[in-house]
């Protein structure tokens, strides 16, 4: 057994020299050596091919199992190497990998791996501790050239595209300046470049198709939906000027007296406004009689002034205007609650049944989606609606004043002019804020132009239309009355009815006309095109079958159908006319103005779902 185990030394000696005599004849064959000692390689075709396998259950190709592939194979360097034969050994394959300890030779000689048809050379590796500093200089010293820190996708990069190179500081300031400026809602709803001018160049190239467009953005609108000569008395310092020279003090005869106090905008309504009010000292009689606008039916209106309770709030106090605000806040939120919302603010439009008709599709819509813009558009409408009605007290409210003797007997409806311009002043500053949040909305809704939300937007704009209607009767009859009244004190009119006439015609030019023609271009409701088809849910019902619209908005669109071809579609034809009744006289009291405006926004608008032309010419 020891014999078997362990070989002889002459024996190994033997086999040593057959090696190495083998390893002789190799290199003969392979490697010719010429008289200068250089060795001469062979032209070798590294391109062989693989023989086929036939065995079924042969291993799958592992690149790393190099060992038992014949078509790689390992060799020195010769080119290196000082001696012109190279030795060759088995020890020599080992030498390449690293040893045990990990040590490596300075002198490592590298290592080339000759594949089929490739011969890679075995790259060395980084030094340790090798990094970049990235400084602002070095960042800036590389501006308008290729980025040497993105190697990656530098190299996956065919073509560069985008900007090249740094803009110019001039171009740098305009773009600062688009930025924060805003693109039209043109541009913005098309996705293209917008500039500072106005009209910018985008919109000058559409309005020679179309001359009637105007380049605008939602904030130009507010100013025109809130005239200055109608809401500047309930600004804050107008306010202010206002109690000071008419209110000596909240107190009578020195004392401080404190009482709850009930009003109400409308006898449909339930819903009251409770606040704790303050009896003040007037200095003068103006402000206990408030003027008050009734309608006498026939399209004629009478005006009539009152005693008014010496009712208010001390609104110097930041506590007491913080905390009226949060209660209009909660009546207006609870009028659009109210089973007869739509019947009450809709009592005194006796020439057309088109807004209730409308106001109840809405509101049915906005109650069952929940929808944020459908309701931010109601609580606009509604805001008006208080905004144009006197806040009354309350029966209950008005017996308990009267049996102290804090007020005096008369009409059965009370009014505190005091108390009520200061509530009319939060409502005012509350609808400024919800229309400028009601226009973002749009903004952001309309430019993806996805189809689900078609009908909201629908919504809210059929709101907004009669909301626009109502600030041309308001303009209108503020003008009326006022000069009315500066007539019946023996005073010259303040204002021109001219002025009311142009604020009429600005909103139905830039909020109405300009919105109504966007709002078809971003949905496509009448395309062009042969070979698409446009979206319109209003005449089309293809759209519900197809599942592009909710539940809710396919009955939304099929209400707004049967206006268009039910009964009411004469009606719709009357109002949409434009100029059907013009009245220019200076001052047509008393006439009620509310017949020339009301219901032909939203007809117009509701045609133009037929016929886009209805928004900008009179197809009657």
């Amino acid at each position: 057994m020891l014999k078997r185990r362990t070989a002889s030394p002459q024996g190994q000696g033997t086999d040593a020299a057959a090696d190495m005599a083998l390893m002789q004849n190799f290199t003969a064959d392979m490697f010719s050596i010429d008289s200068n000692e250089q060795v001469q390689v062979p032209q070798v075709n590294f391109n062989m091919q693989q023989p086929l396998q036939s065995d079924p259950n042969v291993p799958p190709w592992n690149p790393t199992n190099t060992r038992g592939n014949d078509a790689i194979f390992i060799m020195d360097d010769f080119n290196n190497s000082p001696s012109p034969v190279s030795n060759y050994s088995p020890s020599s394959m080992n030498s390449s990998k690293a040893s045990p300890s990990g040590s490596k030779s300075p002198m490592s000689i590298p290592i080339r791996k000759v594949k089929v048809g490739k011969v890679e050379k075995k790259k060395k590796a980084e030094q340790s501790g090798k990094f970049v500093i990235v400084t602002p200089n070095s960042i800036s010293a590389h501006a308008g050239r290729e980025n040497p820190f993105e190697c990656f996708e530098a190299m996956n990069r065919t073509s560069q595209r985008g900007r090249k190179g740094p803009l110019a500081n001039a171009t740098k300031e305009n773009a600062l300046q688009v930025r924060r400026q805003g693109a039209c809602f043109c541009c913005h709803s098309r996705k293209v470049k917008c500039d500072l001018e106005r009209p910018c160049k985008s919109c000058k190239k559409l309005m020679v198709q179309v001359p009637q467009v105007v380049c605008w953005q939602f904030s130009d609108f507010v100013t025109i939906l809130f005239p200055v000569y109608i809401r500047g008395h309930l600004e804050s310092k107008e306010m202010a000027k206002f109690t000071k020279e008419n209110i000596a003090g909240f107190h009578i005869q020195g004392v401080e007296q404190v009482c709850s106090v009930e009003l109400f905008s409308g006898p449909r309504f339930s819903t009251v406004l409770a606040i704790q009010a303050k009896f003040f000292t007037p200095t003068n009689a103006e402000v206990q009689n408030h003027w008050q606008l009734h309608n006498l039916g026939q399209n004629k209106v009478e005006l009539r002034a009152n005693k008014a309770a010496n009712l208010g709030i001390d609104l110097e106090k930041s506590a007491e205007r913080d905390n009226l605000r949060k209660r209009t806040k909660r009546y207006i939120q609870d009028l659009l609650n109210e089973p007869e919302f739509v019947a009450q603010v809709t009592d005194s439009i006796t020439s057309t049944y088109l807004p209730a008709k409308l106001l109840r599709i809405v509101k049915e819509y906005a109650d069952e989606t929940e929808s944020l813009m459908v309701k931010r558009a109601l609580s606009i409408y509604c805001m008006h609606y208080i905004m144009t009605r006197q806040l009354c007290l309350t029966q209950q409210t008005t017996d308990s004043l009267r049996s102290v003797g804090m007020i005096e007997q008369g009409p059965n409806y009370v009014t505190p002019r005091v108390l009520a311009r200061q509530i009319k002043s939060i409502v005012d500053e509350l609808m400024h804020r919800e229309v400028q949040s009601l226009f973002e909305l749009f903004n952001r809704s309309l430019k993806p132009k996805s189809r689900r939300e078609w009908a909201p937007c629908t919504a809210a704009f059929l709101v907004l239309c009669l909301f626009m209607e109502a600030v041309e009767t308001a303009a209108d009859t503020f003008v009326l009355a006022q000069n009315e009244i500066n007539m019946r004190n023996c005073a010259r009119p303040e204002y021109e009815r001219s002025l009311a006439l142009n604020t009429c015609a600005e909103v139905e030019n830039m909020p109405f006309k300009q919105f109504a023609y966007q709002f078809h271009q971003v949905y496509q409701t009448h395309s062009k095109e042969a070979n698409s088809k446009g979206f319109n849910p209003v005449l089309d019902s293809s759209f519900a079958e197809k599942g592009e619209l909710d539940g809710p908005a396919v009955r939304f669109s099929a209400q707004l159908r049967e206006l268009l071809f039910g009964d009411s579609w004469q009606e719709l034809q009357f109002l949409a006319a434009t100029d059907m009744i013009p009245n220019t006289s200076t001052h047509p009291f008393p006439m009620d103005p509310q017949t020339l405006y009301t219901g032909r926004l939203v007809a117009r608008f509701l045609i133009s779902f037929q016929d886009e032309r209805s928004i900008f010419e009179d197809l009657v």
